[in-house]
């Protein structure tokens, strides 16, 4: 994994998200500096789920590293972030 612009990565995940019956908002202001707050919201079932990220003009491997192991421990409990897991790892796998 390399690092790969903010910018470009949030709205391949917006897309693929929509694409898969999910809306995901950005919030600019969640969180300390310039951090920003991603929701998901599953159309079908209501089930919501939300992490931060740093909003820096790259997201870092670790931070993907990190947000995929998180999602997939989610998983287990959450069915949104199996799917959001998927998504996460498409997006950023090259």
């Amino acid at each position: 994994m390399r690092n790969k612009n903010t910018r470009k990565a949030l709205k391949e995940l917006s897309k693929k998200s929509s694409a898969n019956g999910i809306d995901m908002l950005v919030e600019p202001k969640k969180g300390k500096g310039s951090h920003k707050g991603l929701w998901f919201r599953d159309r079908k079932t209501g089930e919501e789920l939300h992490f931060v990220i740093s909003g820096k003009k790259e997201i870092s491997s670790g931070v993907v590293r990190n947000v995929s192991k998180y999602l997939a421990d989610l998983s287990l409990r959450v069915d949104l972030a199996a799917i959001l897991k998927k998504i996460w790892d498409s997006v950023f796998e090259s």
